[in-house]
């Protein structure tokens, strides 16, 4: 089987169990299986082994982590700009959505290190509502080939 395309990245503060990023990114999941078909969509806690996999073959990926003007938080430390452009990677990626907070304040680094993908990045703090408003209804737009106008910044 083809490995998926779509990869959702989220830090679990080592206690929030699986179930309940399952259900918090349904719409993700299902909107990925809907277009792309089964096994199409990977639901991983953010490191860089699970980054390094997601860029080897993802199409569009999802960052739920927080983050800081530096980089995005995992279990292995901060993941800097520069450490992804150093990770082998597919040129199929178009998209790439950052939700830790001010990441936007280095989004033309992180445009170059996730080339060729357009890169959603917020240059300010961001509330986890707002994170989750946008994967119930705007995710899925993304995922079925909408266009987005993204106003996040």
């Amino acid at each position: 089987s083809s490995p998926p395309v779509v990869y959702v990245l989220y830090d679990d503060l080592d206690y929030l169990p699986r179930w309940i990023f399952k259900i918090g990114f349904f719409p993700v999941i299902k909107a990925s299986v809907d277009n792309y078909g089964r096994g199409s969509v990977a639901l991983l806690v953010i490191n860089k082994k699970s980054l390094s996999e997601a860029l080897k073959h993802a199409h569009i990926l999802f960052l739920a982590t927080h983050g800081t003007e530096e980089g995005i938080l995992s279990r292995d430390g901060l993941i800097k700009p520069e450490d992804v452009k150093n990770m082998q990677r597919n040129y199929n990626l178009r998209y790439v959505y950052l939700s830790g907070c001010k990441g936007g304040n280095q989004k033309a680094l992180w445009e170059e290190a996730f080339n060729p993908a357009e890169v959603f990045a917020y240059t300010r703090m961001t509330a986890t509502l707002e994170h989750i408003a946008w994967f119930w209804f705007s995710a899925p737009k993304l995922i079925r080939g909408d266009k987005l106008i993204f106003t996040g910044s």
